[in-house]
């Protein structure tokens, strides 16, 4: 895969968790809340970098707790 510049966050939420489209967007938005005060604390040049360039994020699904949980390993092998 190619590297680029560009910063994304990435949202993985489980599908398996009975909640409305309301509430998933309140916890999303809590978690990039939390996502950007840790990066204001740990990589703030980083942080400045992501909001000058758009502040992008994506939201992708996990079926189920044990699938999140996978995706978590793979993206800390990966150094996400």
């Amino acid at each position: 895969m190619p590297q680029t510049d560009e910063l994304t966050m990435v949202l993985v939420t489980r599908s398996d968790l009975t909640m409305s489209k309301g509430k998933l967007a309140a916890q999303c938005s809590h978690a990039t809340a939390e996502c950007i005060l840790k990066a204001k604390r740990i990589a703030p040049k980083t942080l400045e970098k992501y909001r000058t360039n758009g502040a992008r994020k994506i939201v992708c699904s996990a079926s189920n707790l044990e699938n999140l949980k996978r995706i978590f390993g793979e993206a800390n092998e990966a150094g996400l």
